[in-house]
């Protein structure tokens, strides 16, 4: 059974759910699994973890997350997962790391289907311009996020 709560941070309402032990979801939109609202232990060390990156205390997570989807977007939100904090990479970059640098799109669009806002950190990924692009948490929250990666890796590096 999925169980999801709700938590107030900086970004807005994190909407955190749980399957089996593992954090499934976090996204800035309401249920979307098909969950019972329930808060769990996983899920309070979850937000702890979440608002401790917020004020610039983590540049880390240690959540176990189950990600569900394609072997592409798995594959995409993989090679994500490993640029870092305050450091971003084109969708361009991505295509060109997992071997398919026609992919582009494709990867775009798999960045757009992550389940786990902020813990597969979607928002480092940015036009080949430079430019933050989209992001499914919205444009605003995508800006905040590099902004705050950007002004702590500078202040911790």
């Amino acid at each position: 059974m999925k169980k999801q709560f709700s938590y107030k941070t900086k970004i807005g309402n994190l909407y955190i759910t749980e399957e089996n032990s593992f954090i499934v979801g976090v996204s800035n939109r309401n249920n979307q699994f098909d969950a019972v609202e329930m808060e769990t232990l996983l899920m309070r060390e979850t937000i702890t973890q979440i608002n401790e990156y917020l004020d610039g205390m983590r540049d880390t997570f240690q959540i176990p997350i189950l990600a569900t989807g394609t072997k592409f977007q798995k594959l995409v939100w993989q090679e994500i997962t490993k640029i870092p904090y305050g450091e971003t990479a084109s969708y361009k970059d991505i295509a060109e790391r997992i071997n398919n640098s026609r992919a582009i799109r494709a990867v775009g669009m798999a960045a757009g289907k992550n389940p786990l806002m902020v813990l597969v950190p979607c928002h480092r990924v940015v036009s080949a311009d430079g430019k933050p692009g989209g992001y499914s948490g919205g444009e605003k929250t995508k800006q905040f996020l590099l902004n705050l990666e950007q002004l702590y890796a500078e202040k911790n590096g």
